[in-house]
């Protein structure tokens, strides 16, 4: 989610991915759907990152305050952010393309910039056939699970 900078390596944007304010079903259900920020950031379960910075940047870049403390849930691991949001666990903040069943896109007008995704390859390994074919790979099809997400 950042162009690397280290000048051994080949780097190639494939595109941005779009960030989805989410929540599962179960969860709407029990608390109702935030009809705008203001609500969404005082009346709901809202799940974060817990040294990550990305969410609180995010709503930095749109203007909203917004602190660690504010989450009711944190965790760094990518797999547990997906499945506690999954779960009904609270209100997420989600690569659009990961939302499962049941999970709801909310708050379309809340625009959260979208993250860069790169592909990166060690210029010294990049001709060895299984690694360019593996790369070759991701190049065309990476682009188009997130192209689908925008």
């Amino acid at each position: 989610m950042v162009r690397p900078a280290q000048g051994s390596l080949i780097v190639r944007k494939l595109g941005d991915i779009a960030i989805a304010t989410v929540a599962h079903e179960s969860y709407l259900a029990r608390h109702g759907t935030p009809r705008d920020a203001r609500e969404l950031l005082q009346h709901h379960r809202l799940i974060g990152y817990d040294r990550d910075e990305a969410i609180l940047r995010g709503f930095a870049r749109m203007g909203v305050t917004l602190r660690r403390e504010q989450f009711a849930l944190r965790t760094d691991d990518q797999v547990a952010y997906v499945r506690l949001v999954e779960a009904g666990a609270g209100i997420g903040f989600i690569a659009a393309y990961t939302a499962g069943p049941g999970v709801r896109a909310l708050l379309p007008a809340l625009k959260i910039p979208p993250l860069p995704c790169w592909l990166a390859v060690h210029r010294e390994i990049r001709g060895n056939p299984v690694v360019r074919r593996v790369y070759d790979f991701l190049a065309a099809a990476i682009p188009a699970v997130i192209d689908r997400s925008g």
